[in-house]
C-alpha cells in the first residue's frame, strides 16, 4: 500500500460482488507498475481510509466521480473520461441529447489535443487547451431538460467538478482514464 501511495499518479476504481451471498466491493487502486487489491463490505470513505490512512498527497487521483474519491486527500483529480463517456453515450441513446453528444466531442477533442502536447505545453497557456475550457464552461451553461433527471444530475455533477474533468490537459503524465 505504502508504495502506491507515493506515487505522483494513482488510478482507483471499485466494483461489486457477492461473497457468500452477501454485497461485497473489490476496491484498486493503481499505477502503471502496480495494483492494489482490498475487499471491503462498504463502499464508502471508510474503505478508502482504511488502506489508505494519509490518502495520496503526491499523487493526481483518477476516479469515476464517486464521492468517497472526493474525501480522499491528494493533490488533484482526474475524472475517468472512459466513465464520462460511457454515461454521455447513454444519454445520447436515451434521450437524442445533443448537449450529451457535444460534451462526447469536447472530451475526444481533449483526447486529441493530449496526444499532440510536449511537454512544454503542460507548463504554460496553450491557445487550443484554453479554447477547450472555454468550450467546456459554455456547455455547463446550457441548461439541460429538467424532466431528463438523470442527465440534469449529471449536468450538476460535472459542474460541481468541472475543475477535474481536464486535469489531464495540465499535466503530462496524467492519463484521462482510470
Amino acid at each position: 500500500a505504502q508504495r502506491i501511495e507515493n506515487q505522483n499518479i494513482v488510478g482507483s476504481d471499485e466494483t461489486g460482488i457477492k461473497v457468500n451471498g452477501k454485497k461485497g466491493w473489490f476496491w484498486t487502486w493503481q499505477n502503471k507498475l502496480m495494483t492494489y487489491v482490498a475487499f471491503s463490505n462498504n463502499r464508502g470513505f471508510a474503505s478508502i481510509q482504511t488502506n489508505f490512512i494519509n490518502g495520496f498527497h503526491k499523487a493526481v487521483l483518477v476516479h469515476d466521480c464517486w464521492s468517497s474519491h472526493f474525501k480522499t486527500p491528494c493533490k488533484t483529480h482526474q475524472l475517468c473520461t472512459a466513465h464520462l463517456l460511457r454515461e454521455l453515450t447513454f444519454f445520447e441513446e436515451r434521450y437524442q441529447s445533443k448537449w450529451a453528444s457535444d460534451f462526447k466531442t469536447l472530451i475526444y477533442k481533449a483526447l486529441e489535443l493530449k496526444k499532440n502536447l510536449i511537454q512544454i505545453q503542460y507548463e504554460k497557456p496553450t491557445p487550443k487547451r484554453n479554447e477547450i475550457l472555454l468550450d467546456l464552461k459554455l456547455l455547463l451553461q446550457t441548461p439541460v431538460p429538467k424532466e431528463q433527471k438523470d442527465l440534469c444530475a449529471f449536468h450538476k455533477r460535472m459542474t460541481k467538478y468541472d475543475d477535474y474533468i481536464f486535469t489531464f490537459l495540465f499535466y503530462q503524465y496524467v492519463p484521462p482514464d482510470n
